[in-house]
């Protein structure tokens, strides 16, 4: 069976998110890698294009600065059907894999073949402004087993659901349903943690209104309110680190430098 990963990005150089590595970390398991660009930015493409033979860049130009959830559905519709392999994985473009556990990645995944979905979990690392690290359960990353589902008949998309658990597929029939329970296996979801206060206030404020759009609500913030945005951003992130488990962890080998750079750099103001 061939295995698809797949990511949606919108300027993830301007925006600091570790894209290379997460995308890297998927071509070690992945017989094909298909990014969807919501929108254009050729110094992203061409360090994506160089990455790996298997990559291949689907380019829309339509993801709109003030975007909200039905545009995050219909580039994770275009990345789906567009995976040509019988399983497709979604996976975040600032989530990274171990790639020393790539060849077990890859077997879990292929051998569950009557799974229609498969669920991996996630490992929460934030270092900024509060550190923690969380173990969670997700629904975040899944393959969809496209061969299995098409054979039963088993009719699907990407539903946004007025933003209320969104952007998920939504499924006509009863599926089978299954899960990758050890934690090695799952991505480290690295979400702000290399980005500086004006990245993460830019796409704070984005984020937010994006939900308030799909959910029928007022803006929770305005581009001018960017120290409000902070302040909010740090209290959010206060609480996480509140629940954070204390456990013993090693970052995936491809992003170690970086995160070391990251802390130095938190450390030093």
């Amino acid at each position: 069976m061939k295995l698809s990963s797949y990511f949606i990005v919108t300027e993830p150089e301007k925006m600091g998110f570790p894209y290379l590595e997460s995308i890297g970390s998927a071509c070690s398991f992945s017989d094909e890698v298909v990014v969807v660009c919501g929108r254009k930015e050729q110094s992203s493409e061409d360090k994506i294009k160089s990455i790996n033979d298997k990559v291949k860049i689907i380019n829309t130009n339509a993801w709109p600065i003030d975007w909200n959830y039905s545009h995050m559905k219909e580039h994770l519709q275009i990345g789906l059907k567009s995976c040509t392999g019988d399983i497709a994985l979604k996976i975040d473009a600032d989530h990274v894999f171990r790639r020393e556990k790539s060849s077990d990645i890859r077997k879990s995944i292929l051998g569950m073949p009557e799974a229609h979905r498969i669920n991996i979990g996630r490992i929460n690392f934030y270092l900024h402004p509060v550190p923690s690290v969380k173990i969670i359960p997700s629904n975040t990353c899944y393959a969809l087993n496209k061969k299995l589902l098409s054979e039963d008949g088993i009719k699907y998309k990407i539903c946004n659901n007025n933003g209320q658990g969104s952007n998920q597929p939504v499924f006509e029939e009863d599926i089978v349903e299954k899960g990758i329970n050890v934690t090695d296996m799952w991505p480290v979801n690295y979400d702000n943690t290399f980005m500086t206060k004006e990245q993460i206030v830019e796409k704070w404020i984005r984020w937010w209104n994006a939900v308030a759009t799909s959910r029928a609500l007022p803006a929770k913030f305005n581009l001018e309110d960017r120290e409000g945005a902070w302040k909010d951003y740090v209290a959010y992130q206060a609480r996480k680190a509140a629940s954070a488990q204390r456990i013993s962890f090693n970052h995936p080998e491809i992003i170690r430098d970086r995160v070391a750079e990251a802390i130095r750099r938190k450390d030093n103001g």
